[in-house]
């Protein structure tokens, strides 16, 4: 821009910033405005490390922000990816800083977003596996999964709150697929209907972290039962968002 106007050539960029003399007597001179990041600037294309790190940031019990490291410890990610994610979410509104310190600003928001960037940029990518029932799928509550697996979806919202009678099944796991034999109830099939996930987060999963992942799963299941069922959890469990 400062070449441009040095060569008395008018200009105006995307993000409102102009130098504009059409007349001695008109003049409009604009700077200050922000850039307007573009859809990668955004972090709309982030890998997973990025949802890990965003799912670190929505489980946090307060506003504050760790430190790049504690939160690159926390999430499982490196320095960079998290410095990156911090950097995208201050430039769009998501968390401002207070002297050296940063802070959630909009944690509905965020969390809308986060659900909506992993149901649809990520969740296919974890992925790795399905499995048939052997016994009756009535009888899920029966089943002790192996260490490392834990519910998710229809029936990890409902140990949650009993309100939804369980319709589709989904694991999360660390451990291979066919480790699901040792229950007894289940066998490994591609074309089964229990998906597997691959596990994004670090630790055992707190009640905060676990109504967050059964609100995606069901928003991503959209059928009115399952959006119904998402509200509840949206309005009992994270509260934060009122």
């Amino acid at each position: 821009m400062e070449r441009l106007v040095e060569q008395d050539i008018n200009v105006l960029d995307t993000s409102g910033n102009c130098f504009i003399e059409i007349t001695d007597r008109l003049f409009i001179h604009i700077t200050g405005n922000k850039k307007i990041l573009s859809e990668k600037e955004k972090g709309m294309n982030f890998k997973i490390s990025g949802i890990k790190v965003l799912f670190s940031i929505l489980t946090l019990e307060d506003e504050q922000i760790p430190s790049i490291r504690n939160l690159a410890s926390k999430s499982g990610s490196s320095n960079g990816t998290v410095k990156h994610v911090i950097d995208v979410l201050e430039s769009n509104g998501y968390i401002f800083s207070s002297g050296k310190n940063k802070f959630i600003k909009d944690r509905e928001r965020l969390l809308e977003d986060w659900v909506s960037l992993f149901n649809r940029s990520q969740r296919s990518a974890l992925q790795i596996g399905r499995a048939s029932w052997i016994i009756s799928n009535k009888e899920w509550q029966k089943v002790s999964l192996p260490e490392g697996m834990i519910w998710g979806g229809d029936p990890g919202a409902y140990l949650m709150n009993g309100y939804m009678t369980p319709a589709e099944f989904c694991i999360y796991t660390e451990l291979p697929v066919r480790e699901i034999v040792k229950t007894k109830a289940m066998v490994p099939n591609k074309e089964g209907d229990i998906i597997f996930y691959q596990k994004f987060w670090e630790g055992k999963l707190s009640e905060l972290g676990s109504a967050i992942l059964f609100y995606a799963d069901l928003i991503n299941q959209n059928n009115s039962r399952c959006l119904e069922a998402a509200r509840k959890i949206r309005d009992e469990r994270l509260t934060y968002t009122k």
